[in-house]
């Protein structure tokens, strides 16, 4: 199992109060008293660590080398004569495809929006307001994300730029009503660090009814694989132990399995080789260790396993216990996950069983039952989409695509079933040197939550990352913070589940 510490520590930050934003001050981010500016000074550019002590709105200008004037405030309309087109705002880094290309990627610029490219358009040295401004790249593969189709009360026009594979990208901007248009020529970097993509997961909040302190509850996650390459690993369910929410308490979820690799720790009847193209298809449930009150480790214990599972000690990102079970799961077809909490552990341990189905939720097959060393708090349960153990490929545009469709979600607080109450999502990596892929998306479809990470055609849509509503994040129109411009938190649509 790969390690998610980005995940774990996501999960403890983003609690954390941020930090306020100035809108008004380009490439600045402002903290409350107290708190530390989250800022990587080795990373920084000298000219864009200076703007951030001083909070210059002239931020934008030293991190890109454009010397262009600030323009009045007092704008004039888009049919002014004699205006002129110029870069606000260029990133001069190389680029490396699938990826956003940002100047200052450890740093929040251009009103904490990290644009790709700003443009000014100004007349008699005021800004032109109103006017359309198109964008035009040269390399196909690529990607443009407008944040507005005119320009605004400065006279700026912004775009996000997703790197595509070709090794020389040409970005044409074209002011539609005097037809002057400026180009900027990127170059692929020479040394791109080789990659398996984002791991993409979605954080399911249960209704109040779903307490902590509950024990006859369950929930049940319908899903349907869209793709299996090797290595896929399409998980159902996370939860966290209670008290400690940073320690993970179990996964479950399918699997294709590579059987070329040596695993004496899975199941041998899954790369039977009489399964034909089902082979490495599995089902997979682990638990992990927890702590008594001591601090001693205590271990999770089968309560019940079918003969059709084979389970092992696991370490790497934890150490618990792994069971895996074939399981004949095929793309297109759903597939229902059911976690229940069961009475007969001696406390403070909880019973747990984990079942799934292929027909509907009409049979389930037992996968494992295990006695808990932590109670598992049910208030809060991810899926997630990730390339498990996979080979590292050249860059993100050539990571095979993963796809997985959440069709559907309930919670049972005892007496009753009910939808989530919400969703959020995020765009994981595994460290802070890992290329930070953006060929991934969370879409809401009639089918439900489609979420896919690799291959190509797929791309983040930034939107919802920069219009947040939740507790953690006011309404804004920025990036909250560097960890949201790294990982990308966004709520998520779900009134198309069921």
């Amino acid at each position: 199992m790969r390690p998610k510490f980005a995940r774990r520590h996501l999960l403890v930050t983003r609690q954390v109060p941020i930090g306020i934003l100035d809108h008004h001050d380009l490439g600045v981010q402002r903290h409350s008293p107290g708190h530390r500016p989250m800022i990587n000074r080795s990373d920084v550019t000298r000219a864009a660590f200076r703007c951030i002590l001083v909070f210059s709105t002239a931020c934008v200008v030293a991190l890109s080398g454009s010397a262009a004037a600030a323009p009045s405030h007092r704008p004039v309309a888009p049919e002014a004569r004699g205006s002129t087109l110029a870069w606000a705002y260029v990133s001069r880094t190389p680029v490396v495809p699938g990826t956003l290309v940002d100047g200052a990627p450890r740093a929040l610029q251009d009103q904490s929006l990290n644009s790709s490219f700003v443009v000014s358009l100004t007349a008699g040295g005021r800004p032109v307001l109103g006017a359309r401004i198109t964008w035009r790249a040269s390399d196909p593969s690529s990607h443009i994300t407008a944040f507005a189709p005119t320009t605004d009360a400065d006279g700026r026009a912004r775009i996000w730029y997703f790197a595509g594979q070709a090794p020389v990208q040409r970005i044409t901007a074209t002011d539609r009503s005097t037809g002057r248009r400026i180009s900027f020529t990127m170059r692929t970097a020479t040394r791109i660090k080789p990659t398996v993509g984002r791991y993409v997961a979605l954080y399911f909040s249960a209704p109040a009814s779903v307490t902590s302190s509950g024990t006859n509850q369950a929930y049940t996650v319908t899903a349907t694989p869209q793709t299996d390459p090797t290595r896929t690993f399409y998980q159902f369910i996370t939860a966290w132990q209670q008290p400690d929410p940073s320690e993970v308490s179990f996964y479950g979820g399918i699997q294709n399995f590579d059987c070329d690799a040596d695993d004496s720790t899975m199941s041998p009847r899954i790369c039977d080789a009489n399964r034909g193209r089902l082979r490495g298809h599995l089902a997979i449930f682990s638990a992990w260790n927890g702590r008594d009150d001591s601090g001693n480790i205590v271990a999770p214990v089968v309560s019940h396993l079918p003969d059709t599972t084979f389970c092992a000690d696991f370490t790497g990102e934890g150490e618990g216990l792994k069971c895996t079970a074939a399981l004949d799961w095929h793309i297109g077809r759903e597939i229902v996950w059911k976690v229940e909490k069961l009475p007969g552990a001696a406390a403070p341990s909880q019973r747990v069983r984990s079942s799934v189905s292929l027909d509907g939720g009409g049979t389930y097959q037992e996968i494992a039952t295990f006695d808990l060393p932590a109670p598992p708090d049910f208030r809060t349960i991810s899926p997630f989409v990730e390339n498990w153990g996979g080979d590292e490929a050249p860059t993100c545009l050539d990571v095979a695509l993963r796809h997985l469709t959440i069709n559907a979600m309930s919670f049972y607080d005892g007496s009753t079933w009910s939808r989530p109450a919400s969703a959020s999502a995020m765009g994981g990596i595994y460290s802070d040197d890992t290329t930070a892929c953006e060929n991934y998306s969370i879409t809401a479809t009639a089918d439900g939550l489609s979420i896919k990470s690799g291959g190509q055609g797929t791309w983040l849509d930034l939107r919802p990352v920069l219009a947040q509503s939740g507790f953690e994040f006011p309404l804004r129109s920025g990036f909250a913070d560097l960890d949201q411009v790294r990982y990308q938190w966004q709520d998520v649509d779900i009134s198309t589940m069921g």
